[in-house]
């Protein structure tokens, strides 16, 4: 989808405005969304703020947590209120000195710890290729089990295929 601003580049942020009772979307590329959060946009968000609104619930703050002494990064010095207010780490230590606070609020909020994220395009068929031969070897296993072998010998020549897919696609990374 090309980018409704700029009418160039490929859009990757869709932004969804409510004005006047009127819907109105709009499919923007990093560009044009870096363009539209400015300062002056009167739609302008930010993601810092975003994310500290949701990791950070002030009615659930007690006066506890408030006479409580603040725990500090020995990495950094950065407290966790520190984080609160600026939405980011002052580095890695931070993560491990702040986890059992981070750990059950990312949890809530991506639903796991375990980050799943883009792989490149290349890597990414290579491990769909991998998951097929994967399945092709297990149907391989049952129609020999089963004293199939002529179906076995289709799926001996289809994973022949895929290896030999996997290994010009690993050739081509390199």
């Amino acid at each position: 989808m090309v980018c409704d601003q700029c009418k160039s580049r490929k859009a990757h942020v869709h932004v969804v405005q409510k004005v006047n009772g009127t819907t109105i979307e709009q499919y923007l590329c990093e560009n044009c969304a870096a363009e539209f959060q400015a300062e002056d946009s009167p739609f302008s968000f930010s993601v810092h703020e975003f994310l500290k609104g949701i990791y950070y619930d002030s009615a659930q703050v007690s006066q506890q947590d408030h006479n409580r002494p603040l725990k500090v990064c020995p990495g950094c010095g950065q407290t966790y209120r520190d984080y609160q207010r600026s939405g980011l780490f002052g580095c890695p230590e931070c993560y491990r000195t702040f986890r059992l606070v981070l750990v059950p609020l990312t949890k809530r909020i991506q639903g796991s710890v375990q980050h799943v994220g883009k792989i490149p395009v290349k890597l990414e068929r290579v491990h769909r290729f991998e998951g097929k031969k994967q399945q092709l070897q297990s149907a391989l296993k049952d129609a020999v089990q089963k004293e199939a072998y002529e179906k076995a010998a289709e799926i001996r020549d289809q994973i022949g295929l895929l290896n030999r897919k996997i290994e010009q696609l690993k050739e081509e990374k390199q």
